[in-house]
């Protein structure tokens, strides 16, 4: 298993190498660091003599943070110029299974995580991406691995699978039952009827705040019903919900305290899409915990099983 994790060596992406780490430990992967420097030729000579000590610098700060990689197979690379051009090549010629990377942006020369990055990664990764939340680097919900203080000590037991019943999401649920299994999690199962879709016909007939009619909950508890038929070693809850779809997802998250969303970054369009990419970009960043973001098809990070592969749409 080969993980990228991009590093602007700022505590969230400090936190998201730790997470990293608890990963490769539990997978037997491998830990790529990626420092781009951005914007090299407007930097001042009063900070830097020359190209030389920035990456003195980056190779000392990756030092000062190697105690957390203890047990694992690593390797710091620099480069220099785009940060999200250079993170996707180094991914796609390293054959790399999965992204890790932090939500909130640093700014400054040196920054990583700068605006643009980390949603062209989320659209254009050939891997699945995992954000580590700002929120949940430090609050009560989320990243339960990085609270206990022990990188080694995963403790993920609540997994949310948002679902529009699309080939994608499904590919998202074995990724999430796989897990799941690792971890000994239950699985949550949510799949919501959009409002912000269209404007249905049913809603002429009580105003545009009119509820859908029951047939179209109906329909998708029933096929959430088929979804969990055929998961038989996994914990399953399924929910359906109504309203706007990044809403009810975050909304979701604080109060059944999940510990990780997985979700497909490609959904079904049309009146009851659910997993557009702009819904997958909202809730990574706003869910106060950690987001795997799948796309279809691409390297899978960990092995499915014959039997974990995404169940056959009827």
């Amino acid at each position: 298993m080969e993980l990228l994790v991009p590093m602007d060596f700022s505590p969230l992406a400090t936190q998201a190498l730790a997470c990293a780490a608890s990963f490769a430990r539990r997978f037997r992967g491998r830990v790529h660091v990626v420092h781009v420097v951005a914007g090299l030729e407007c930097l001042s000579s009063d900070e830097w003599r020359d190209e030389g000590d920035v990456f003195e610098w980056a190779r000392a700060s990756f030092d000062r943070l190697t105690p957390s990689l203890e047990g694992v197979e690593h390797v710091l690379a620099i480069r220099v110029g785009s940060v999200s051009d250079q993170v996707a090549i180094y991914g796609s010629t390293r054959d790399i299974d999965l992204i890790v990377t932090a939500s909130r942006r640093r700014r400054g020369l040196l920054r990583l995580l700068s605006d643009g990055v980390t949603e062209p990664l989320l659209r254009d990764a050939p891997c699945p991406v995992l954000t580590v939340a700002a929120a949940a680097a430090t609050g009560p919900v989320g990243q339960p691995w990085l609270q206990k203080g022990d990188a080694d000590m995963m403790d993920i037991k609540r997994i949310l699978v948002p679902t529009d019943f699309s080939e994608d999401s499904r590919h998202a649920l074995a990724h999430g039952l796989e897990l799941a299994r690792s971890f000994g999690a239950t699985v949550h199962l949510l799949h919501v009827v959009d409002l912000i879709a269209p404007i249905p016909p049913y809603a002429a007939l009580g105003g545009a705040g009119a509820a859908p009619p029951d047939p179209l909950v109906e329909d998708a508890r029933f096929e959430l019903n088929d979804l969990a038929a055929e998961v038989q070693d996994v914990p399953l809850k399924t929910v359906v919900r109504i309203g706007n779809a990044a809403h009810q997802i975050v909304d979701y998250v604080k109060q059944m305290e999940i510990d990780l969303i997985v979700i497909a970054t490609h959904g079904r369009r049309g009146l009851s899409r659910l997993l557009l990419g702009s819904t997958t970009e909202r809730v990574v960043r706003t869910a106060d915990c950690a987001v795997l973001s799948v796309r279809h098809p691409e390297r899978c990070f960990i092995k499915l099983r014959p039997e974990a592969q995404p169940p056959v749409a009827s």
